[in-house]
């Protein structure tokens, strides 16, 4: 039985995971607070009152730790951002270091590389060169390297997990709802030829995160969650939908000229349309040479639209 100290386990990611997690280990879940789901958990999973941030002074119930799972992240809070993803991280090497942890999945985001739009077509791969545009990125793309340094330097193994855009149900800002309010309605969707989009469905996320703790010698940083043409993306949506698929093609002139505006200069129509023409694809073929997705990008939208037809918001 392997002991595996699962950070952030209340967030959306960690509430998924927690369903597909194998009997036959030991969980310690650090959250600062409990989901009432949890009072239902078998009695290999512990609750660990605590915080990222001060993780190096939480009182743990074990004497060792085979593996640590990273989810805690801050994305909003922008005074959270370094005590969270930075100091939070630090700590974590102080707790594998001193627990005799050697295996850590940390989970990041495509956001490092900073490339949010381009009117032609590119593709990502892990190796891309990284130049994030916010904080939120450049925190998070510290924390890669701070553990990247930790685990060459410890023996550690270390996967590092770059998840799409992630949705499903029970998304705490109810992602795509809007939009599948929208096609529902048979109102049209603006975009243009070639146009891309990359999403993932948690399901999907839960389920590599699980692979990676059952394989625990495996290191690298992987790219979660692949593109599609938005064609295709909102063709399947909408017969899951039941409804017609109208679009608005936006002109190549619109699109140049949205190619050269400053990303965070615009207005939010425009900041719309800038995702309605982008073409930046994410590749995953290195996690698909590990592994296959369990659901996959058509059954995600099936099982996130039924969910949203059960609570009655479509």
């Amino acid at each position: 039985m392997k002991t595996i100290l699962i950070t952030g386990a209340s967030g959306f990611v960690g509430a998924n995971l927690i369903q597909s997690l194998s009997p036959e280990n030991r969980y310690l879940l650090l959250s600062r607070k409990e989901r009432p789901e949890w009072n239902s958990l078998p009695g290999n999973f512990t609750l660990v009152k605590g915080e990222l941030a001060s993780l190096d002074k939480v009182n743990f119930p074990v004497s060792d730790i085979d593996l640590i799972v990273n989810l805690a992240a801050e994305i909003k809070d922008e005074a959270l951002f370094r005590p969270t993803n930075i100091t939070g991280v630090e700590k974590i090497t102080r707790v594998a270091t001193a627990l005799g942890c050697k295996a850590i999945v940390h989970l990041s985001s495509v956001g490092v590389v900073g490339m949010q739009f381009s009117a032609g077509p590119v593709v990502v791969n892990e190796d891309a060169p990284c130049f994030p545009k916010n904080n939120y990125e450049i925190t998070k793309l510290e924390s890669e390297r701070i553990l990247k340094e930790y685990a060459a330097a410890s023996g550690t193994h270390l996967v590092i997990l770059r998840p799409t855009n992630v949705f499903g149900e029970h998304h705490p800002r109810s992602g795509l709802l809007n939009l599948l309010q929208h096609l529902k309605n048979g109102k049209p969707v603006p975009t243009a030829n070639g146009a891309m989009v990359n999403y993932l469905y948690v399901g999907d996320l839960a389920d590599t995160i699980n692979w990676f703790i059952e394989h625990p010698g495996v290191s690298g940083t992987y790219n979660v969650g692949g593109g599609c043409t938005m064609d295709h993306f909102y063709s399947i949506t909408a017969r899951e939908l039941g409804s017609g698929f109208k679009k608005i093609t936006v002109p190549s002139v619109l699109v140049k000229f949205l190619e050269g505006v400053n990303y965070f200069g615009l207005t939010s129509i425009g900041t719309r349309l800038r995702g309605a023409v982008n073409k930046v694809t994410y590749t995953d073929e290195r996690l698909l040479s590990v592994k296959p997705y369990r659901f996959g990008l058509e059954t995600g939208i099936k099982n996130t639209i039924d969910h949203y037809i059960k609570k009655g918001k479509l």
